[in-house]
């Protein structure tokens, strides 16, 4: 599993739908393991359409899931991540 989050970048870096703010968002991920879109908006600092799209990248990537079934206020969680850091929770 903790070799699966080492070569994420790599496979982010490389999917279709890859943006450079995909990938900013990415290395932010580490340190916000759950966002939300309010939230990615301010990491990123850029508008709700572009942030949108790199969560969508991300989702696409297989590296944000949605925890939340809600149209709005929706809440995205980086599932691998929060697996490799509570392995005993299972």
């Amino acid at each position: 599993m903790a070799e699966e989050i080492r070569r994420r970048p790599q496979k982010v870096a490389a999917h279709a739908k890859a943006t450079i703010l995909a990938i900013r968002l990415f290395a932010l991920l580490p340190s916000h393991p759950v966002v939300t879109l309010s939230l990615a908006i301010k990491l990123l600092g850029v508008s709700k359409p572009t942030t949108v799209k790199a969560i969508g990248a991300l989702q696409a990537a297989s590296v944000l899931g949605k925890i939340t079934g809600k149209r709005r206020g929706r809440v995205y969680a980086y599932h691998e991540y929060l697996r490799v850091l509570s392995p005993d929770t299972d």
